[in-house]
């Protein structure tokens, strides 16, 4: 990334799940606390890695290897709970790599929009919204877009919707961690640069190599020079 231009850049989309935020470390130890009540093992890190993509209930249910949805359903209400507390300081949470980005970003007058597939409603202070309101991520992104403001998910350009008339894919670079992220920048006709935090699983390579011309894979975003 250091040798590629990205003095055009003029937007950032980020991502927030394994970008901004790390939440595996909150998924695993909320799942601690609530899974033994509900008569569940806790999977093994391993588990919970290779299933830590898609919503919150899509994870959970996959890396306990399905669940009902009456059960799903309560273990997740049980886990919000836990989860709630722990935003409470959100910061500590945030990587400083990625904050550091933002404010270099930022810096440079270059707009930032969170898109992510977390939802809003319901989530308390685990909300993207009150995650960026309540920590310094305030200070550098422009808008969120929460994964229930419409119908339309990543990787989807619709997710974008009234706001996709306002960006222009050639200038914009997508921050992400996972393969939907490429497959996001792919179809808006935009750059992307995904960050390894943890080992990828040999899908996610192979879903990531379909997209390799447009993306550059980074250990972490120290890397990226703006």
């Amino acid at each position: 990334m250091p040798s590629e231009n990205l003095s055009d850049i003029s937007t950032i989309i980020w991502d927030l799940d394994g970008t901004l935020l790390d939440n595996l470390g909150v998924l695993e130890e909320g799942l601690a606390r609530v899974l033994p009540s509900h008569g569940r093992v806790v999977p093994p890190h391993d588990t919970m890695l290779a299933n830590f993509h898609g919503s919150l209930e899509e994870s959970i249910s996959n890396a306990l290897g399905g669940v009902g949805s009456t059960e799903l359903e309560a273990i997740v209400r049980d886990f919000l709970i836990v989860q709630d507390k722990e935003y409470e300081t959100v910061e500590h949470h945030l990587f400083p790599d990625a904050v550091d980005l933002a404010r270099r970003a930022h810096s440079q007058n270059i707009r930032q929009i969170l898109v992510t597939n977390r939802a809003h409603e319901g989530r308390l202070k685990a909300s993207p919204r009150s995650i960026v309101a309540h920590s310094s991520l305030c200070d550098y992104i422009d808008l969120v877009i929460c994964g229930d403001d419409s119908q339309h998910r990543k990787p989807r350009a619709a997710v974008l919707g009234e706001y996709a008339a306002t960006i222009d894919g050639s200038s914009v670079l997508i921050v992400g961690d996972q393969h939907v992220d490429a497959e996001f920048a792919h179809n808006i006709g935009a750059r992307a640069v995904i960050v390894n935090r943890r080992s990828a699983g040999a899908e996610s390579n192979e879903r990531l190599n379909e997209h390799k011309n447009n993306i550059t894979l980074v250990k972490s975003l120290d890397e990226v020079i703006l």
